[in-house]
């Protein structure tokens, strides 16, 4: 996974990488990240930031820049963000990631001529998050001056999934998902070509959306 899997045909992206020092995120889906040297006139359709971890695993996010704030030091400011949202982690360095081999500030552009789309709408379902990723968000919870509100927003997941999660560890002691076994006819198997055209018209929907459109 790389920073062009993110990149929509014909949009440009500002990548930014950080240790998160100084990355706010606020309760309703807005950031704010900085000291950026940027030019504040160059604008970009939206923005990744790639947050380095203490482990070997990187979280990502992206959102939309709604403005700039100048800081003291010349040249650099601090970038509002809007509707921020969690997209998972990579194991890439930022090299790899963004495909450079120096800054922690990178414009990306994508463009491509035609989409192919092949698409199975039976195995369109949703795989279990990782064990890893289910541990950093019930310790999140647990290191406290937090909230399941919060810790939601963080991971970019729904605060009932993160009740789950912590519910799951006071009763059962563990993080394990449960066995997915045998084979269910999904919602979605009768519509497999008017779903791909409908994946390649709309391919920000999400499966919950998509189910809904076919009734």
């Amino acid at each position: 996974m790389k920073a062009r899997d993110f990149i929509k045909p014909g949009e440009e992206i500002l990548v930014l990488m950080t240790d998160g020092t100084l990355l706010e995120f606020g309760e309703d889906n807005t950031a704010l990240t900085g000291d950026w040297p940027i030019d504040p006139n160059h604008q970009t359709d939206r923005l990744i930031i790639y947050r380095r971890n203490n482990d070997s695993t990187n979280t990502l996010y992206i959102g939309n820049r709604s403005g700039v704030i100048p800081v003291i030091e010349k040249n650099k400011y601090k970038i509002k963000l809007t509707h921020i949202q969690y997209i998972g982690e990579t194991i890439l360095n930022w090299n790899k990631f963004a495909e450079t081999d120096r800054h922690s500030v990178r414009y990306s552009t994508f463009e491509i001529d035609e989409v192919h789309l092949s698409i199975s709408a039976s195995r369109l379902t949703m795989k279990p998050y990782s064990i890893d990723l289910r541990e950093k968000i019930v310790n999140a919870y647990e290191r406290g001056d937090t909230s399941v509100r919060k810790v939601a927003f963080q991971f970019g997941i729904a605060k009932s999934y993160v009740q789950k999660l912590l519910q799951l560890k006071r009763t059962q002691g563990h993080l394990e998902p449960k066995k997915q076994g045998g084979t269910i006819k999904g919602k979605l198997d009768e519509y497999g070509s008017e779903l791909a055209a409908m994946v390649k018209s709309h391919p920000d929907a999400t499966l919950s959306e998509y189910c809904e459109y076919f009734g």
